[in-house]
């Protein structure tokens, strides 16, 4: 099968916005199959849009690694062939700086960005104590030679130890998020929506987000931990249940002062992202 023929779904944004939780909901529609960033996300996109050409066998090993996490009948797929008739979910967040290579596939791809209070990020980013999140976002920013020169401000802070974590997350932050912005004027029009909202106004915008993928609304997506299965990105337990405990999280972690600069430092992203996600959802 070629895979210029695949239908794909690339979820976007800023790491510890919603993405994996993302990727688990679509991934649990019968007419999709789901690719985490860790199984083969990046190389999947890359053999897509023409960077690289890796062989048939590498990517059939990448269908097969994903398929081990399903409960369904997609367990057994173990080909690229097999995703014939399937949306491809790509979970991967780290394409977020590569909208202008993703643009002339527009037609052949749909966009998710989740994105996420900046406060609630900034805690979790550094709370992930097992990942350099920080160091590892400030190499792919500079990998980007145009967006590095752009945010050359933002990489000289975030390459500063004087500066506090908490300042280089925000940063972080308002930059990826951001990025919708990018993607829209590419052309990609992105399904921009709260992760708030997942948690707090799932049906409705589920049904949304689905109609957006060219999916059909009427499957029971919410029931993702029964049909896949093992461990996600950031040993997420597929299993798990959208714990909406987390979304208040972030105030035990902060002072009022640390919560007036985190909210400084994300500026302007801020504004105008509540209207794009309601937009989003009623449209």
């Amino acid at each position: 099968m070629n895979i210029h023929h695949l239908r794909l779904i690339v979820i976007a944004g800023c790491q510890r916005s919603g993405t994996t939780l993302t990727g688990q909901i679509l991934g649990a529609h019968p007419d999709t199959f789901l690719i985490d960033e860790f199984d083969g996300a990046y190389p999947f996109i890359e053999a897509f849009t023409g960077r690289k050409t890796p062989s048939e066998e590498a990517l059939d090993h990448i269908v097969r690694t994903s398929a081990e996490k399903y409960q369904d009948h997609r367990a057994g797929f173990s080909q690229l062939s097999d995703l014939e008739g399937c949306a491809v979910v790509l979970k991967a967040p780290n394409v977020t700086y590569d909208y202008r290579i993703l643009a002339p596939l527009k037609d052949r791809l749909r966009i998710v960005f989740p994105v996420r209070d900046c406060r609630a990020v900034v805690a979790s980013i550094l709370n992930l104590t097992s990942v350099p999140m920080i160091r590892n976002q400030t190499r792919r920013l500079k990998e980007h030679t145009e967006l590095s020169a752009e945010f050359s401000d933002v990489v000289r802070h975030l390459e500063n130890p004087d500066v506090p974590d908490s300042h280089k997350a925000a940063l972080i932050w308002s930059v990826k998020t951001g990025m919708y912005r990018r993607f829209s004027d590419a052309g990609l029009a992105p399904f921009v929506f709260r992760y708030e909202d997942l948690i707090s106004e799932a049906e409705s915008l589920i049904r949304a987000m689905l109609m957006h993928c060219g999916l059909s609304p009427q499957h029971d997506v919410m029931n993702y931990p029964d049909i896949l299965k093992g461990m996600g990105p950031g040993n997420t337990s597929r299993q798990s249940a959208i714990q909406t405990l987390s979304l208040n999280k972030w105030k035990d972690r902060f002072t009022q002062e640390d919560e007036a600069e985190i909210l400084k430092i994300a500026g302007d992203t801020i504004t105008g992202i509540p209207e794009w996600a309601r937009s989003s959802v009623t449209e």
